[in-house]
């Protein structure tokens, strides 16, 4: 497992550089984007979701 992350980062930015800096992560969260980027680390994969079963589904949309 991964160690927890413990410290924050503060940055100061203008307008036109936190712009160029959304655009550039194309979509993804800025502060995983600049982990990706800066730190070369892969992304977190997402957790899998929990499966209900059909019959259950159908009777919960009624």
């Amino acid at each position: 497992m991964a160690d927890k992350r413990s410290k924050m980062l503060t940055m100061w930015v203008t307008e036109d550089e936190h712009r160029r800096l959304l655009e550039r992560c194309n979509g993804k969260q800025l502060a995983a984007w600049m982990r990706q980027t800066c730190l070369d680390e892969k992304p977190a994969r997402a957790g899998k979701l929990p499966s209900l079963s059909p019959a259950l589904l159908r009777q919960l949309a009624g």
